[in-house]
């Protein structure tokens, strides 16, 4: 540390001295501010990079807050990636916090998306029905940042109730793709994606309820992973909540995005801290234990890996309809790309039974809808007074599902169908360590639009898209 400290010394002085003030007391005032005005270029190092300045004391904690809030001030009204910020919160953390504990953010700061709170901070989850509430507590992935030196100094922007594919919303308004401001920047967690892109902060947090961390990470070119099961913790269950493995939440996980894969495995270290929390153990198994050295730690022996077989599919088994050419030649080139890298052959394969996850999905999807939107069925009839007329009508078609007289029946016969689809996928992976598919159908799409309602097909022509 001691060396590379030096080391920093130097080239800082190299840059911004001349070599009569490289000892001069000038130079050493000169330096000591340097701490405390980052280079504003600093967003566009990696989070790994900001840590080695943060444990050398090149920079501190409160001098890569300012440096986050100028970023913000000067991108977010082109993207609208930052709902809320909490910089005077960040800026008191960042005052106190030991950067010399061996806390692996070290006073980083970080984004977390709108569905989780910060406590003493406005929390709307971006719905007009919440725009005077004030978190009474932390969500679970704001305490994992905060015990590990994490300095959150804001929320992004999402669909209402982080229910859909592009971050669109009443309250706020909606988050435009860094890259070009005409496109989405996908959703749910489509905010986060567009802060990163644009360096607004070099973490960010987000939840996938069905490709809400994945999307928006395609569509913005950054990382981001859905963690299995349980890797995460949770928000605690409504207590009118059904405690089966659909009620509480499988389908939806709160997960990692940063702009390259050792930052995404960093800040899965950090939340994983949170295994297990809120989840039915009985409903749930738990994930095995981190990997030696955590998942930083296998990045760095990536390098090593082999494998005999890579499978990939375009269209995971002709299920996906108007896969457009530009997705197809990606998932290509990527499955190429891993197969040279490791040494193994490539399979064009997929599990067996996804024709039907679509509709069983649906069914289950309608139990955490109404659980999230209404709050279970004691609160139903306040709902369907109050805010039906201002619930957008996707929630509303599946809140009405979930009221039906044989939900449950329909409930355990497609969770039995996901148990089979979970099986076929546990014996397709056995055989193949990897299998590259599309994260979307297209690449990003005009940000007025909802949802797209056509697909583009090998030879131009349009076909109609189910957006139900």
């Amino acid at each position: 540390i001691v060396r590379k400290r030096f080391l920093l010394i130097l080239r800082w002085r190299r840059a911004h001295l001349e070599p009569s003030e490289w000892w001069s007391l000038g130079g050493l005032r000169a330096l000591l501010a340097a701490k405390n005005d980052p280079d504003p270029d600093f967003w566009r190092l990696s989070a790994i990079e900001v840590i080695e300045q943060l444990k050398c004391g090149q920079v501190t904690p409160l001098a890569l807050v300012e440096c986050a809030a100028e970023r913000i001030k000067r991108t977010n009204p082109a993207v609208n990636s930052v709902t809320t910020t909490c910089f005077e919160r960040a800026r008191l953390r960042a005052s106190a916090l030991d950067v010399a504990s061996a806390a692996p953010l070290h006073g980083l700061p970080v984004l977390v998306t709108e569905n989780q709170p910060i406590a003493g901070v406005a929390w709307t989850a971006c719905s007009p029905r919440f725009t005077e509430r004030i978190a009474t507590s932390n969500h679970v992935c704001v305490e994992a940042l905060e015990a590990a030196g994490g300095i959150v100094i804001g929320l992004t922007n999402m669909p209402e109730f982080a229910l859909g594919g592009t971050a669109f919303n009443e309250l706020f308004g909606t988050a435009s793709n860094p890259w070009d401001l005409s496109r989405s920047a996908g959703g749910s967690s489509g905010g986060a994606a567009a802060a990163l892109a644009c360096g607004q902060a070099w973490l960010a947090t987000g939840a996938d309820f069905a490709g809400c961390l994945r999307i928006p990470a395609a569509f913005c070119g950054v990382v981001a992973l859905r963690p299995c099961i349980g890797r995460v913790g949770m928000p605690p269950v409504g207590a009118g909540a059904w405690r089966g493995r659909w009620g509480i939440g499988i389908h939806k996980v709160q997960g990692p995005m940063a702009r390259n894969v050792a930052d995404v495995a960093l800040l899965l270290d950090v939340l994983s801290t949170s295994a297990g929390v809120n989840w039915e153990a009985a409903a749930v198994s738990m994930p095995p234990s981190p990997p030696p050295g955590g998942f930083l730690g296998s990045v760095d022996r990536c390098n090593q890996l082999k494998c005999k077989c890579i499978a990939w599919s375009s269209d995971l088994g002709s299920i996906l309809k108007g896969v457009h050419p530009e997705v197809i030649s990606a998932v290509q080139l990527a499955a190429r790309l891993l197969s040279q890298a490791t040494g193994s052959r490539l399979l064009e394969a997929a599990p067996a039974g996804l024709d039907r996850a679509e509709d069983l999905f649906r069914t289950l999807r309608c139990s955490r809808i109404f659980e999230s939107v209404v709050g279970g069925r004691a609160a139903f009839s306040h709902w369907e007074a109050e805010w039906k007329a201002s619930t957008f009508p996707e929630a509303v078609r599946d809140i009405e599902a979930a009221m039906q007289p044989m939900i449950n029946a329909e409930l355990a016969r497609a969770e039995h169908s996901r148990q089979v689809l979970e099986s076929n996928a546990v014996a397709f992976m056995s055989e193949n360590e990897f299998l590259v598919c599309p994260a979307t159908l297209m690449p990003a799409f005009d940000k007025t639009l909802r949802y797209p309602s056509t697909l583009r097909q090998d030879d131009d022509t349009r076909i109609q898209m189910d957006t139900s």
